[in-house]
């Protein structure tokens, strides 16, 4: 009889993500999508790459595993310089516009929460 973990439970929902991320990437924005296009992609042989959507995915679930236990799972002062960070590292994932500016402010520095102040204060429209 196989015991499945919470880990393990974890690593498959993000395993799932990224696939999912992955297989769709190559779709984004477009308003028509065929059967012979998911066809040929499954047929290909080229990688698939995932997106800004899994990066920072992988981030948070990495912030929320070494804050378990401490009673404040979630830390946004830590959070937002490890969300810029890993756009630094790979800055040609799909970030939008407005979270590249973001993410650039706090990586020089700017507090996240004067960063984030877009949109007249309200934050992202995604």
């Amino acid at each position: 009889m196989s015991t499945v973990t919470r880990l393990d439970r974890a690593r498959g929902l993000l395993l799932g993500l990224a696939l999912g991320d992955a297989l769709g990437a190559p779709f984004e924005g477009h308003s028509d999508v065929t059967e012979a296009d998911i066809l040929a992609l499954e047929r290909g042989d080229g990688p698939l790459t995932y997106t800004d959507d899994t990066a920072l995915a992988l981030v948070l679930a990495e912030h929320l595993a070494r804050r378990l236990g401490t009673g404040h799972p979630l830390d946004p002062d830590t959070l937002a310089p490890e969300f810029a960070e890993v756009w630094r590292r790979e800055p040609d994932r799909g970030y939008g516009g407005t979270v590249r500016e973001v993410f650039r402010l706090i990586d020089t520095g700017v507090p996240w929460r004067e960063a984030g102040a877009t949109f007249g204060g309200e934050g992202s429209l995604g």
